[in-house]
């Protein structure tokens, strides 16, 4: 975890539109993805508040999970798809003397969100900050979208 006066780093992977990709796609750049800092922009005490940040296991949503970390927060990483970058955030949080969890759970399911909030609550009994981080990314003209294209989003 960063300390005080360091900025939390982030990998951004760069990608251009690509073509001949299934629903268009994107192709990655042919260089790798550069790191990061995301300067602290203001420093609070939220010591013994508990936050869930979706999507928390990488790029923006890591440098929000450990920044609420960072500022006394007990931070839920949720991930859908990379349970090692959230161990990895969770375990950053905790080498730095903060509290983590990383919960798997689609928030796109509701089912899935349930259990990660009984999971969450039964460890540190409740919420008090939401970051809602998660995204997802079709690339589709708004008017050639389907119906599901447009729910999944």
């Amino acid at each position: 975890m960063p300390s005080e006066n360091e900025p939390a780093t982030v990998n951004v992977a760069l990608a251009l539109p690509g073509e001949g990709f299934p629903g268009g796609g994107e192709r990655p750049l042919e260089r790798p993805p550069c790191r990061c800092k995301i300067p602290a922009i203001m420093s609070f005490d939220i010591s013994g508040k508990v936050a869930l940040v979706t999507g928390g296991a990488r790029d923006i949503g890591r440098a929000i999970c450990l920044e609420l970390a960072r500022n006394g927060a007990d931070v839920v990483v949720n991930y859908v798809s990379a349970p090692e970058a959230a161990e990895q955030a969770a375990e950053e949080i905790r080498a730095g003397g903060g509290r983590a969890l990383a919960i798997r759970a689609d928030v796109s399911l509701e089912d899935q969100v349930q259990a990660m909030f009984r999971e969450m609550i039964g460890a540190w009994g409740g919420i008090d900050i939401l970051v809602n981080n998660a995204g997802l990314q079709k690339d589709a003209a708004f008017g050639e979208m389907t119906l599901a294209q447009w729910n999944t989003v």
